[in-house]
């Protein structure tokens, strides 16, 4: 009778094993290796799914998306490992504030389900002001600028969405920096000539 089992129970151990591997690898696939927060791939994946529970529960859905100011100049002045120090800061504060995702560089994400405009500028500002009290290297000093767009008063569809938010954050760029912008029709208008002036669309990035 022992001897019967043996066959059925490596069976199971084997799928079990391969189970756990398939699993892995999946999580590893859309997972960023330095935040630990999901990449690129898993945000669309999440912000799609998001997008279709806000429909069908009629509740909305918030978008921030984030950006270290002068990161470039962090790493040409204390060299890539303080980057990697600072990106990975940035991304402990974000799992406080909501489902983080890191898009690529320096640039980063936060789905705020059921979670109103008003709502969504304050979890941004308070991504903020965390990071004004965080402990960096010595002489490094880092500030985010912040862009929120809202389903469904705002952006209906996934690009819509991120491309709004995308401007709310070109917004907060080009007038001070280390500040949350909610997308606002009428005076982000300019803000997005001049950002398609200057080059191919920055939401581009942002896309699947």
């Amino acid at each position: 009778f022992a001897a019967a089992l043996i066959g059925p129970l490596l069976a199971i151990a084997l799928y079990q094993r391969s189970t756990h591997r398939a699993m892995r690898a999946m999580r590893l696939a859309l997972t960023d290796p330095l935040t630990g927060l999901g990449n690129h791939r898993h945000f669309h994946e999440r912000l799609q799914r998001e997008l279709l529970d806000a429909q069908e529960r009629g509740t909305p859905l918030s978008l921030v998306l984030l950006d270290i100011d002068d990161f470039k100049t962090i790493n040409d002045r204390f060299g890539h490992p303080t980057g990697d120090r600072v990106l990975s800061q940035l991304a402990t504060r974000l799992r406080q504030g909501g489902e983080a995702f890191r898009l690529g560089g320096d640039e980063f994400a936060v789905l705020l389900p059921s979670s109103a405009e008003r709502d969504a500028q304050l979890a941004a500002a308070s991504i903020i002001e965390r990071l004004a009290s965080t402990s960096l290297d010595p002489g490094v000093e880092m500030t985010v600028s912040a862009g929120v767009a809202t389903y469904p008063s705002q952006g209906v569809g996934r690009d819509e969405l991120i491309r709004l938010a995308d401007s709310a954050l070109y917004w907060a760029k080009e007038h001070g920096k280390n500040q949350v912008r909610v997308y606002r029709p009428d005076v982000i208008e300019i803000a997005e000539l001049k950002r398609l002036a200057a080059g191919p669309d920055r939401a581009a990035r942002f896309r699947a």
